[in-house]
Order: structure tokens, then C-alpha cells, then sequence
């Protein structure tokens, strides 16, 4: 009987798709930094618009100067989260969507076949406390981008 109410706890927090509650992605908004050993470093800065939007911002951090790197927007659509990246020197500079194809406690994954590179984008969680509503600084966060074959290349940050 107490398996039961496991089951249906977790399916109360968890609809079946695993997709459609907007908290999800509670633990991402802040600072993420990834420290560079010639003293820069890599920053993705999330905040929460609504619900169900989230805007990143990736800057790169060196000495007094601050490039954007990329702007993006994580919003719900059409059912399901896009993950959409707008870099200012790929692209035309246009928006680029990746839609989300699964999705865990503590990581996402975002795919477009049809882009050159990336195909897939991969976040991944790991929080200190193992409670992803509760945002501890030192907390880290692995971005994946790779190809559909799973070839890529890894950002590992560290919440502020």
C-alpha cells in the first residue's frame, strides 16, 4: 500500500510525459560560471519571465570586457519546452529552436536534426543538496552540445 502512494505521489508531481509541469526547470535560474585557467571565465545568467519562460544570457568574461555570447529563451509551447538560442555571429543571427526529448530530476535534453551543429543540447544538474528547488551556491551544471552521434564538447559550471 505504501509503494501506492509513492507511485501516486510521484505521478501527482510528474505527469506521464514527464514534460508539461512548468516548475521543472526551478533550478536553473542564476548565476552559472565556468572559470577559464588565463583568468576569463564563461557565465550563463537564467531568470524566470512567467511559469513557463525563461531567459539565458552566456557572456564571456575577460578582464573589463564582457562579449555576449549567445541570448536564449526556454519557453513552453506547443505542448512541449523549446530550448531557443540566438547567437550573433551564427546563424544569420536568427533564432535556432531545439525541442525538448526527455527530460529527468536533474537534466534536459534538447534536439534540432536539421542544425549543423549543435543537434543536441544536454543540461544536467548537480545540485549539493540534491534538492533542485533549493539553489545552493557551488551547486554544478554540465552543458552538453554535441551531434546527433554524440560527439560534443562539455561547459562544466558552478553556481554563484
Amino acid at each position: 500500500m505504501g509503494s501506492f502512494f509513492i507511485w501516486l505521489s510521484f505521478m501527482v508531481l510528474f505527469q506521464a510525459d514527464g514534460i508539461q509541469q512548468p516548475n521543472h526547470f526551478s533550478w536553473l535560474p542564476g548565476t552559472w560560471e565556468m572559470k577559464y585557467k588565463n583568468g576569463s571565465s564563461r557565465l550563463e545568467i537564467w531568470k524566470k519571465k512567467t511559469d513557463t519562460t525563461f531567459s539565458g544570457t552566456g557572456l564571456r568574461i575577460n578582464g573589463a570586457d564582457t562579449i555576449l555570447l549567445e541570448s536564449i529563451e526556454l519557453v513552453f509551447k506547443d505542448d512541449t519546452y523549446w530550448y531557443i538560442p540566438t547567437v550573433p555571429d551564427q546563424n544569420d543571427a536568427l533564432p535556432v529552436p531545439f525541442k525538448l526529448s526527455s527530460f529527468g530530476q536533474f537534466h534536459a535534453t534538447f534536439e534540432n536534426e536539421e542544425h549543423d551543429f549543435p543537434q543536441r543540447i544536454v543540461y544536467m544538474l548537480k545540485p549539493i543538496s540534491f534538492n533542485p528547488v533549493i539553489a545552493t551556491a557551488g551547486d554544478s551544471l554540465i552543458v552538453r552540445v554535441e551531434s546527433m552521434t554524440g560527439d560534443g564538447i562539455d561547459f562544466m559550471f558552478l553556481r554563484r
